[in-house]
């Protein structure tokens, strides 16, 4: 790939939280990078130097493709999604999502085709094309399922990458994203929610406030380490399709327990289930191949995801939190 001023890369996506994070990375390494968003300008304070904005509407192929013609990257990240919170109404935006979670991947990999079938382009896909709820023991070879709108577009886009490598040759690798988290993570969340629950019942100790419930089991990573790992999907040798996970599934209702003892208050005291069930399935999920590939074992645990949330909590955010949830 050259020396590591050589490379140009860009992002879709670069106003969420991977995209924003990955982006920063890229600049560090020493990447010139294309961000882009549909926002105005950038949400995050980025150095201009090697940067450039670019507000382009991923439904709009045209736009994207005199961007691509124009940046001519190297590599390009795409991580940009409509996508929601459990329960996010997919139905009511199924255009928009085929549109920036498909389409927007064919566009990058025709470019490739006709233009630069050099590029190599890492494509953010999902834990949830494991099924919902996920179940049973989880590695790369488990099959595909499309149970929801929002997998039917990430089960499409890796056929697109399939294809287009079966008959062009063009580099597409695959990470399938479980949970991860960052201060960057929208308020809606369950890990910003409970944190800012936690936020206020630190400063209020008869402070409670509502979920929907905590019978579920996840894996929660950072999203300040996936997005180092999802950068060198792109510095290995060949394509790989790998899962991003830490292989710790914790409970829900455990998981929260120990968080709020962990600062020295009680959950019960201040979380309320509004479905407080006991039915929920555990699952295993394998990291092995991404431990063969990316040889960088996880930074930060979930609690230290939590406490990097907490030290940026001010008091207008929680009262916009409050709001929100």
């Amino acid at each position: 790939m050259g020396v590591a001023s050589a490379r140009r890369s860009i992002v879709l996506g670069a106003n969420g939280q991977d995209g924003s994070i990955l982006v920063e990375q890229l600049l560090e390494r020493g990447d010139t990078v294309m961000g882009i968003g549909r926002q105005s300008g950038p949400r995050f304070a980025l150095p201009q130097e090697r940067f450039q904005y670019r507000c382009v509407d991923l439904c709009d192929p045209e736009a994207l493709a005199a961007a691509l013609g124009e940046f001519r990257p190297s590599q390009a990240y795409h991580l940009a999604a409509i996508h929601g919170a459990d329960g996010f109404p997919y139905e009511a935006v199924w255009g928009d999502a085929l549109a920036v979670n498909v389409g927007a991947l064919h566009t990058v990999l025709e470019y490739a085709r006709v233009h630069d079938p050099r590029l190599r382009i890492a494509y953010a896909s999902s834990s949830k094309v494991f099924g919902t709820p996920l179940h049973g023991a989880i590695d790369e070879a488990t099959p595909r399922r499309s149970e929801c709108l929002y997998s039917i577009t990430k089960n499409s886009a890796e056929q697109l990458i399939d294809h287009y490598a079966r008959e062009h040759a063009i580099f597409g690798a695959v990470a399938y994203l479980f949970n991860h988290e960052s201060e960057r993570r929208g308020a809606q969340y369950f890990i910003p929610t409970i944190s800012a629950i936690l936020a206020r019942a630190l400063e209020d100790p008869d402070y409670r406030q509502s979920v929907r419930t905590l019978d579920f089991y996840c894996d929660w990573g950072s999203a300040h380490d996936y997005m180092q790992w999802f950068r060198e999907l792109l510095e290995l040798d060949a394509p790989n399709k790998v899962i991003f996970a830490t292989g710790d599934v914790r409970y829900g209702r455990d998981f929260v327990t120990q968080l709020f003892a962990r600062h020295g208050r009680v959950a019960a005291d201040h979380v309320i289930e509004n479905a407080c069930t006991t039915d929920s399935e555990a699952f295993t999920v394998s990291v092995s191949k991404r431990q063969s590939l990316i040889a960088q074992d996880p930074c930060e645990d979930v609690f230290a995801v939590c406490d990097r949330i907490l030290s940026t909590l001010s008091a207008p955010r929680l009262e916009a939190a409050g709001r929100e949830n």
